[in-house]
């Protein structure tokens, strides 16, 4: 969770990346959540965010294509269920950042970090590097 004057930088790393979202302190069950990234973590994690029982999680990539088909597909069991989102993080009570990219430490965040709140959970189940600078630019 961001907080006002101090983090937790508690590495979440996938598999196991919903469990440990909650060992941490955060929730997923009744939850607004956006998921970055429709790759194979996020599309993995979009099915396991639903089943825990997440409200209609918003799913946002920076390849629209990749995004529709990964809610097409969830689509099929989770009818009406995911719909897509942006870099605006506002609203949301758990943001996950799952890209299908090299995550070198040059790369942004693709959230816009401006939108990010100190009630939410942010977490990434991939860590390279550990700590993205544009999120931890937010909260330090």
């Amino acid at each position: 969770m961001l907080g006002q004057a101090s983090h937790r930088d508690d590495l979440i790393e996938y598999p196991g990346h919903c469990h440990a979202v909650i060992a941490a302190g955060g929730t997923i069950e009744d939850k607004h959540v956006l998921l970055v990234g429709a790759g194979g973590a996020g599309s993995a994690l979009a099915f396991k965010f639903l089943n825990m029982g997440c409200r209609s999680p918003a799913i946002h990539d920076l390849g629209n294509a990749r995004r529709d088909q990964l809610i097409a597909r969830r689509d099929q069991k989770f009818p009406g269920h995911v719909h897509g989102g942006s870099t605006d993080a506002r609203g949301f009570d758990l943001v996950s950042n799952a890209p299908p990219s090299d995550m070198s430490d040059r790369d942004d965040f693709p959230v816009d970090p401006v939108t990010l709140s100190s009630e939410q959970f942010v977490a990434e189940p991939v860590q390279a590097p550990c700590i993205r600078r544009a999120v931890t630019s937010k909260i330090l």
